[in-house]
């Protein structure tokens, strides 16, 4: 009998079955890779996120005592709008302590809220602040909603979308700044809401007049929550503009025939008008008779009036202390090396609380300094390592330009208050949060260019790399975790929710690594 006839070696018949099954096997398992892969992508995934988001911040609004960024003024702001004045009306003589509430344009955030606070009446203070608490935090979560929406419309996929959800919501600051009564909140959910149709209309081929309502209403209430955040509305309005232009010369016809008059369109037109309206009753008009979009309190009001509110205070005595000082390039580097750059660091994760026993603060967990400074590097370096890729898809170089006007904007305000007054008054790291969303965007973007170019098994082990420094970092320092890692018991009010926070404290400290194993790199900035 031939050994065609007897069968297959039996060795032979045992390396097919090996192959057989390790075939099958990687088959399942790469089954299973796309499952998970898919189920992390998905929206269910990025609400996960952000309920976890909702409960931390929902605890944390609960029982904490009166934050030091500016609550109090914010509280204020809402509780003068609420007696029935509007921000449209002369300001009292007797209002103190606020500054200039009848020219200022950052009015949106505390006229809004002040309606609640009407229909509220009655409630203690403590509780009344809860309210609006409550309502700024879910401000907080639309905004990680609208970013994941914003990363697909940029080319993302569910999963690197929802990656940077998840790293915006375990932001420390987010957290805590997410649960203060705060204008920033209310701004950091209109930005990618004005990106949105921003973007819609930088890739749009004719004219698109529901995207110009919906960029102009979203744009014009960006521009009332905080003045600051003008330099966005400003280059992202110029860019789609010539976009929009070019794309008319382009069909050589405005396509006016297109536009269809449905009930969404014609609200977004009417929301628009009443925006921008509202927009150039503020802005134009404070141009045109004070000759500054935002004038001093002291060229609205009495010095008398305007001494009453703390910040200005401070610089009017200051400023006869102190020369001032010629403007020079030297004297920006100085600046940027010496204040600006490490206080941002520094006070990236900062939490000022007044508690129980008086004002105190600290800087977070000590991983922080590692995790900003490899981040940082990291981002800019995912973003120069594929430009194209990055930079290149509409509206991401949009993005770019106006994060760096920003910056520009921000720096020069900073180092003219340094060069005279002598201090650097207003350096923030909490200032920088309308600059992280749109740059970890594109560095997810970058991201996705270089694993495609490194190959299937690099591009793998990478993702595995990541998802551990992810995931080291969230449980050292995400959310929660690193607004309690070096709390105290007196940042929180005897609620009934208090015995559990004060629970997760000590849970935390006990887990969150101690300095003496891994110090913060931001005590290079020791002395700022």
């Amino acid at each position: 009998m031939s050994a065609e006839a007897a069968g297959p070696h039996p060795l032979r018949y045992a390396a097919r079955r090996r192959a057989t099954t390790a075939r099958g096997t990687g088959a399942s398992l790469s089954r299973w890779g796309t499952r998970a892969v898919v189920a992390l992508g998905s929206s269910w995934a990025m609400w996960l996120i952000v309920a976890v988001f909702v409960a931390q911040a929902s605890l944390l609004a609960v029982t904490l005592h009166e934050s030091l960024y500016d609550e109090s003024y914010h509280l204020g702001v809402i509780r003068y709008f609420a007696q029935g004045h509007s921000p449209w009306e002369s300001q009292p003589d007797d209002l103190v302590r606020l500054g200039d509430v009848e020219r200022y344009g950052s009015y949106l955030y505390h006229w809004l809220l002040s309606f609640p606070w009407r229909w509220t009446a009655g409630l203690p203070l403590a509780e009344h602040r809860l309210v609006i608490r409550l309502l700024t935090v879910a401000m907080v979560a639309g905004a990680l909603a609208v970013i994941r929406r914003l990363g697909r419309v940029l080319g993302l996929s569910g999963l690197a979308a929802n990656v940077v959800v998840l790293i915006v919501a375990a932001v420390p600051m987010t957290t805590f700044l997410g649960v203060t009564v705060n204008y920033d909140n209310l701004a950091f959910l209109l930005l990618p809401v004005m990106w949105l149709p921003a973007v819609r209309l930088l890739r749009a081929d004719r004219f698109d007049g529901y995207g110009w309502s919906l960029f102009l209403l979203a744009g014009a209430a960006l521009s009332l929550t905080k003045y600051s955040m003008l330099p966005f509305v400003a280059v992202t309005g110029i860019s789609v503009l010539v976009g929009q232009v070019r794309a008319v010369l382009r069909r050589r016809s405005i396509g006016l025939a297109d536009w269809r008059w449905r009930p969404r369109p014609i609200l977004a037109v009417l929301g628009a008008v009443l925006a921008v309206a509202a927009m150039l009753e503020r802005y134009g008009v404070n141009l045109i008779r004070y000759g500054s979009v935002q004038p001093d309190c002291a060229v609205v009001h009495p010095v008398s009036i305007c001494q009453t509110w703390a910040p200005w205070g401070r610089n009017y005595l200051l400023d006869p202390t102190f020369p001032d000082q010629a403007v020079s390039w030297r004297g920006l580097v100085d600046y940027v090396t010496h204040d600006w750059l490490p206080g941002t660091m520094l006070t990236w994760s900062f939490f000022p609380v007044d508690g129980s026993d008086g004002p105190t603060a600290n800087y977070g967990a000590h991983i922080v300094g590692l995790v900003l400074t490899a981040g940082t590097l990291g981002v800019l370096a995912l973003i120069v390592l594929a430009p194209r890729t990055a930079l290149g898809l509409p509206g991401g170089l949009t993005l770019t330009l106006s994060c760096a006007l920003y910056l520009m904007a921000l720096l020069s305000t900073g180092y003219g208050t340094a060069r005279t007054l002598g201090e650097p008054l207003g350096v923030q790291g909490r200032y920088l949060q309308p600059v992280m969303v749109p740059l970890l965007l594109l560095a997810a973007r970058g991201l996705t260019a270089v694993l495609a170019a490194n190959g299937r098994r690099v591009g793998i082990a990478m993702r595995w790399a990541g998802a551990a420094v992810l995931i080291a970092g969230l449980s050292q320092s995400g959310g929660l975790i690193g607004v309690l890692a070096r709390s105290e018991p007196q940042w929180f009010r005897e609620t009934e929710a208090t015995a559990v926070i004060l629970e997760l404290q000590d849970r935390v400290q006990w887990w969150v690594t101690d300095d003496a194993l891994l110090p913060d790199v931001r005590d290079l900035t020791e002395g700022y």
